[in-house]
Formats: C-alpha cells, structure tokens, sequence
C-alpha cells in the first residue's frame, strides 16, 4: 500500500470512529461549537450572539449568558464552572474539545467493536472527568473575566442602590446593576441570611463587600430611599 493510500485510509477511518454511534454525541457538540465560532469569524453573528434571557420559570439563562435558577444546585454548579464570569460559549467549547477527544480516545482503546452500553459508561465517566478539567482550565481565565474593581470603588458603592437583574437574590445566587460613573456594572450579589430573597427588578442596597468570594450582601429598599 502506498502512502497516499495508507493516509486515505487512515482518514476514512477516522471519520467514520468519529461518527460512530458512541461518539456522535461528543462529535455533534463539538460540530456545534464549531459552527458557532465558525460565524464568528466570518461575521453573521457576534461574538455574545447568545446572550438572551429564558425569562422562565426556570431562568436557565438571564442577562448576559450568566446562569440563573431557584434551585440551589444548579446556582452551585454554575459557580463552580465559571459560568457567573466566563462566557457561556467558551465554557461549552472547552467541554465540547474535551469531550470529544475523550470520547473518541476511550471509545478507540477500549471499546473498538462500538458496543452501545460500553459507550454509555464511557462517556458517563467522560463528562464527569470533562467537566472537572473544563473548570481547572478555565480558572485564571476566570479571574480575568471578573469586572476589575479597586478598593476605592468598592468602597464608593456601599450604601449605593441598584435594581435586581436576575429572577431573584438568595444567599447563594443573584446580580444587581449599579450605575457609576458611566455603563451600568453588573455585580454578584447576596442578601442577608435572616432576610427574604429579593425579586427582579427590586430595589437593593449595597451594605459590604466579601473579597473571599467577590460577592456585594445586599439589603431590600425603596427607590425613595435613594
């Protein structure tokens, strides 16, 4: 066999591992996200083309892509994943690379006959050890992504009030918008332990700041109040 034909061959066969039964999920995600940046780059969309509000009873996204719930679960997890400050389509690209190389690996080395149940298991693992190295790799892009406030304006905010831009505030989850200086300054927020949520469009006073998580604790007020 030539080389040419050994190099066709091995393409051929790639192609088809690739869009094998057990690996079509991880090959459609990464197709999407490749899509996505794909329109980016020629310009039919823009770079926050999916920054939309599922103003639902849910909230699974609000405002800028950030991720929203009632469930405490869901808030803990997208904390956890980075997805309050680094945007949504880059959080899923990492995931999709990710999880299709893994995928295409172990389905390659340990499960080459494509037995459907064996996939199932591998990539139940996949997604676990996928998501876990997503949030490792994105952790400094994390810090990056986060709104570079100084002490000084941190300190010119206390006391300041600002409406409620997700579904609500918890002790967990929740932003408010702040007008200072200029654009609007979305923050993290949340409300006393032994006080009630605080619902879209509320009005909240910012009483301190915690640098350990980079959260304002706010307090529900009047817009005479302020």
């Amino acid at each position: 066999m030539t080389q040419c034909k050994r190099i066709e061959k091995n393409m051929i066969d790639f192609i088809n591992e690739t869009f094998q039964l057990v690996n079509l999920p991880a090959t459609g995600l990464l197709l999407l996200c490749l899509l996505y940046w794909m329109m980016v780059i020629v310009g039919a969309i823009g770079v926050d083309a999916i920054d939309i509000d599922f103003d639902t009873d849910l909230n699974v996204l609000d405002v800028d892509g950030d991720f929203d719930t009632h469930t405490g679960g869901f808030s803990s997890f997208a904390e956890l994943m980075h997805l309050n400050h680094v945007p949504v389509v880059l959080v899923a690209s990492v995931f999709a690379l990710l999880f299709w190389a893994a995928s295409f690996l172990g389905n390659h080395l340990l499960n080459p006959g494509g037995n459907v149940l064996a996939g199932l298991l591998i990539g139940t693992v996949n997604v676990a050890a996928c998501l876990f190295l997503t949030r490792l790799i994105l952790g400094p892009f994390a810090e990056g992504f986060k709104p570079q406030e100084n002490d000084t304006t941190r300190d010119r905010m206390i006391g300041m009030i600002g409406a409620v831009t997700t579904s609500e505030v918890t002790e967990s989850f929740g932003q408010v918008s702040i007008k200072l200086d200029g654009p609007e300054l979305v923050i993290n927020a949340r409300k006393q332990p032994d006080k009630p949520n605080l619902g879209k469009g509320d009005a909240a006073r910012i009483l301190s700041y915690n640098y350990e998580n980079d959260t304002y604790m706010v307090e529900l007020c009047k817009w005479e109040d302020k």
